[in-house]
């Protein structure tokens, strides 16, 4: 799947893959192996290939998902 993600001005071209039980994630010219499952109603859990861990809060409305990480949050326009 080929998406648009915008934050502020700036556009990332994305494509997203299925890989094994995750996922493989083209941003940009690099790719990024993770599993992403849901802990909870707006909670996630995204592990690197590498073993990093992060606990992701998320809420989407319409194209627009805030995503909070380690206490800082941003917001995201994704498109297709």
């Amino acid at each position: 799947m080929k998406l648009v993600a915008r934050h502020g001005e700036t556009e990332y071209p994305i494509e997203v893959e299925r890989h094994g039980t995750g996922y493989r994630v083209l941003i940009g010219d690099r790719w990024l192996e993770a599993d992403f499952v849901s802990a909870g109603r707006s909670v996630r859990s995204l592990r690197f290939a590498d073993g990093r861990q992060f606990s992701i809060l998320h809420h989407a409305e319409g194209n627009t998902h805030q995503i909070t990480v380690a206490g800082s949050t941003i917001d995201i326009d994704v498109f297709d």
